[in-house]
């Protein structure tokens, strides 16, 4: 801005300018200043843009930091629901409801722990070690439940294939079908409660309710209740009779649940036990079996000691139950 311009601006004479012009021409300062203040100057910018720079390369590199661990959360993730059977192209036929000791579940030679709530596709594997075992919770109210030392690989919702070791299964009384392969032969079931074990020598089939089919490349036969077939490779199919409450079943407590729904109705927990430990419920009486149906129980059954479970707990009401051969007898005394 000019002198005049300043004076017509403020009407008087800017005072920076007149005290300027008080103090006389400057003299330039020496070469050497010069150069030196020119040195620090550039010194001072280059400090100032190697700090940014490096600010700039701590970012993008915690940038890239955050970015990969997001994405290696993203394939541990991923890869664990894969292995866990629960892929969008496999149909999901089965939920684990029991997972005890050390069990495994995947595709090929990929495992992960199974877990208590996880669903298992088409295709998945089941391994139990020695010592371990698991329970299966099947479409239509349908279950199993998986030995130790045992490979199961679900086929879909109707069709487990045991490459060894032992399942039980028990479709209820939903008239549904649950088929169980393996190298020796095909076990069909129509309703009911059975048992499959396959080892490197044969094929053993025990049914405890029902009707069972039993197909091999040799032989096909037919089990009722109380029945086991065994098969070997190239053999034909031999029966024996085996008691539904016999002690070779009580390996399937170990993964039993107890009956959840509450109230407990003793008719509800007379229905549980018998089918757990293969009798057949009978009454005394029509009024004894209505009862049953309206009498509820308290109490934690899990302190009851197995064998006695159901004695024990209608201890505490006016039934009482009697095993008869192959079945449990409720009474009521004042019916």
């Amino acid at each position: 801005m000019t002198d005049e311009r300043r004076r017509s601006k403020s009407g008087g004479e800017d005072p920076v300018a007149s005290a300027l012009r008080a103090a006389g021409p400057r003299p330039d300062p020496p070469v050497d200043a010069e150069a030196r203040i020119r040195e620090q100057v550039e010194r001072t910018w280059n400090d100032y843009s190697r700090a940014r720079r490096q600010r700039r390369r701590r970012a993008r590199v915690a940038g890239l930091g955050v970015a990969a661990s997001v994405l290696v959360g993203v394939a541990l993730a991923g890869w664990a629901w894969w292995n866990s059977g629960e892929q969008s192209d496999a149909a999901l036929v089965a939920t684990i409801t029991r997972a005890r000791g050390l069990v495994s579940v995947g595709r090929g030679a990929e495992e992960t722990p199974a877990r208590r709530g996880q669903s298992v596709g088409e295709g998945a594997v089941l391994k139990t070690a020695m010592g371990s075992g698991l329970a299966l919770a099947l479409p239509q109210d349908a279950f199993a439940r998986v030995d130790e030392g045992t490979t199961l690989r679900i086929e879909s919702e109707s069709r487990l294939y045991l490459e060894k070791g032992r399942v039980y299964v028990d479709t209820g009384e939903t008239g549904r079908s649950v088929e169980v392969g393996s190298a020796f032969g095909t076990v069909r079931d129509i309703g009911t409660q059975y048992e499959v074990t396959c080892t490197d020598e044969a094929l053993r089939v025990r049914v405890r309710d029902g009707l069972v089919e039993v197909e091999t490349l040799d032989d096909r036969a037919t089990l009722r209740r109380g029945e086991a077939a065994e098969s070997k490779a190239g053999g034909t199919i031999t029966r024996s009779p085996i008691a539904p409450h016999d002690v070779s079943w009580r390996w399937l407590r170990r993964d039993a649940a107890l009956p959840l729904e509450r109230p407990l109705t003793v008719a509800a927990l007379v229905r549980w036990f018998a089918r757990e430990e293969g009798y057949r419920v009978e009454y005394t009486s029509a009024r004894a079996e209505e009862r049953a149906a309206e009498a509820t129980l308290e109490g934690d059954l899990s302190a009851l000691p197995r064998d006695e479970l159901l004695e024990l707990a209608l201890s505490a009401t006016s039934f009482t139950a009697a095993r008869q051969r192959d079945r449990i007898v409720i009474s009521l005394p004042d019916s």
